[in-house]
């Protein structure tokens, strides 16, 4: 856990009411393909999941339609996807990294999530790693 909710969880303190929480991730794709990728997805249905990523729930309480996701790249090959933009999460949202060559291309993402009605106050981050590995 990361953002707001981190740092209370570190304080000792309850995470603020915010029905979201994100974690930080990795996920990871390998293989001989002709395209090798790894996903992150985060669905309207408040759950999400990612390339040999479990399953998991990011809203807590509410309409995903309440809250909005930005992601900015930190570090790396930039993930397909939107970047830069607080988009809805009324529709699902993914980013996604591919590599059509022999070797490793790996990038890193901060999301952040908002409630759409207080635009100014981040209510929880994460930072995701995403490595595609194409063998052969």
């Amino acid at each position: 856990m990361s953002g707001v909710a981190g740092l209370a969880a570190t304080l000792g303190q309850a995470a603020p009411p915010d029905g979201v929480r994100l974690d930080d991730a990795s996920v990871s794709g390998s293989g001989t393909g002709f395209a090798v990728g790894a996903t992150y997805n985060l669905r309207a249905a408040g759950t999400g999941d990612g390339t040999n990523l479990s399953g998991f729930t990011w809203l807590l309480s509410g309409s995903a339609s309440d809250y909005d996701v930005r992601a900015t790249l930190e570090t790396g090959d930039p993930p397909n996807g939107t970047f830069g933009t607080w988009l809805n999460l009324g529709s699902d949202r993914s980013w996604s990294l591919f590599t059509s060559s022999i070797g490793t291309v790996s990038g890193t993402v901060l999301l952040e999530l908002r409630r759409t009605s207080a635009p100014t106050v981040i209510l929880d981050n994460a930072t995701i790693t995403f490595t595609a590995t194409k063998t052969a």
